[in-house]
C-alpha cells in the first residue's frame, strides 16, 4: 500500500493526522495539491476521537471542523479525497533537500493485520487470551493484544500490539479472511514532496504531576479524558458514570 504512493514536487506531506492535520490535507486537496497524510497511529483522527460528544450540538465534534458544507466527518472525507493519499502507522525517520524539493524517508511499523481482508468481525479479539489496558479508555478498561482502534478511525481494521501478544496463534485460526499475518515486518520508502507540515497533535496531560489530587492513587479520581470516555456512547461503560472503585453510582462529582 505505502510503496505504491506516487509523489511528487508538487504534492504536500502532512505531519500528523488529527483534525489540524486532517483539515490542512483538506484544504491542500480542495486546492489542487496531491498530499500523503502520515500518522504514527493505526488510524487518523488523533485525539479528537476520544471526544464522542461536544457543545454545544452535542454532536460528534471533529464532524463540525471540515472545510466543506454540508458538515461531514473529515476523516471519510480524507479517505475519500482522490487528492488524499492516507498512510497510517508510520514515522518520518528522514528528511533531505530544500523547500520545492524535498526527499522524505518513511518507516512503515507493522499492524500484523492486512487492512483490505479485515472484516471487523471482531473474532480474533473475542479469543485473544493477551490483554493490556486500553489507551483510548483512558485505563478504566481492558483490551486485547489485538484490538481495533477508536471507531471512527480509517482505516478501519484491527492491530495488533506485539508487545503484549504471546503468538499463539489463535486469532489466525478464527479470522474467516486471513487478513492476520504474525511475521509481518517493518518497510520502509521514501516520498518526493516539495513541502511538508508538521501537525504532531498534543499529549494528554499526566495528572501524576499534580499528587494534590490524589490521581493514580484514588481510584474514583478521574481525568478530563477518562470522564469523557465514561459518559461517551463508545466508551466500556455505555455512557453510565459509575465508581471505578466498586461499579456503583456515584451521588456527588467534583471538578
Amino acid at each position: 500500500m505505502t510503496d505504491s504512493v506516487r509523489t511528487s514536487t508538487s504534492s504536500i506531506l502532512v505531519v500528523g493526522a488529527g483534525i489540524g492535520g486532517m483539515q490542512s490535507a483538506l484544504l491542500l486537496a480542495e486546492a489542487g495539491y496531491p498530499v500523503v497524510l502520515v500518522d504514527s497511529a493505526p488510524g487518523i483522527g488523533g485525539s479528537l476521537h476520544l471526544l464522542d460528544r461536544t457543545f454545544p450540538t452535542d454532536s460528534c465534534g471533529i464532524c463540525y471542523m471540515v472545510p466543506g458544507r454540508p458538515a461531514y466527518c473529515p476523516t471519510i472525507e480524507c479517505d475519500l479525497h482522490p487528492n488524499i493519499t492516507i498512510v497510517p502507522y508510520t514515522d518520518v525517520v528522514g528528511l533531505e533537500g530544500e523547500p520545492g524539493a524535498f526527499t522524505v524517508r518513511l518507516h512503515h511499523k507493522p499492524r500484523y493485520v492486512i487492512p483490505e481482508r479485515c472484516i471487523l468481525c471482531g473474532k480474533c479479539a473475542r479469543v485473544c487470551p493477551a490483554e493490556r489496558p486500553s489507551q483510548y479508555e483512558g485505563d478504566l478498561a481492558k483490551e486485547k493484544a489485538i484490538y481495533r482502534p477508536p471507531l471512527r478511525a480509517i482505516p478501519p481494521a484491527y492491530v495488533i500490539d506485539m508487545s503484549v501478544c504471546i503468538r499463539c496463534g489463535k486469532c489466525v485460526e478464527v479470522c474467516p479472511t486471513e487478513a492476520i499475518d504474525l511475521d509481518m515486518q517493518p518497510t520502509e520508502s521514501q516520498v518526493q514532496v516539495g513541502a511538508v507540515i508538521l501537525s504532531p497533535g498534543f499529549e494528554p496531560f499526566d495528572a501524576r504531576l499534580k499528587g494534590e489530587f490524589g490521581w493514580g492513587y484514588y481510584p474514583n479520581v478521574l481525568t478530563s479524558i477518562q470522564f469523557e470516555r465514561m459518559v461517551s456512547f463508545a466508551g466500556s461503560t455505555g455512557a453510565h458514570i459509575i465508581r471505578p472503585s466498586d461499579g456503583k453510582r456515584p451521588r456527588r462529582i467534583a471538578f
